[in-house]
């Protein structure tokens, strides 16, 4: 498989089936890509992918309305510009 721009997880929210998705969209995320995620409270994979990978920066979306939904999106760093942080 080559390298991916954007990657959606919206599949089982356990957090072993999270955590190894991100781990393998990591391994071929190009370097503009994007990962999104739904749910991303219901366990830490997505922070965790977060806070593991210094070339990733991320964010954290929830709805007022709905307590049980947040959104998750990462994405890559320029490592030469720095380009990407917030």
């Amino acid at each position: 498989m080559g390298a991916i721009d954007l990657f959606v997880h919206d599949s089982l929210h356990t957090y072993d089936h999270m955590a190894f998705e991100f781990t393998l969209a990591r391994t071929h995320l190009s370097s503009s890509g994007v990962i999104v995620s739904d749910d991303i409270n219901t366990n830490r994979a997505f922070t965790e992918m977060v806070q593991s990978n210094q070339e990733l920066d991320g964010v954290a979306i929830t709805q007022e309305r709905k307590r049980d939904a947040a959104v998750g999106i990462a994405w890559q760093i320029d490592p030469e510009t720095d380009r990407g942080r917030n």
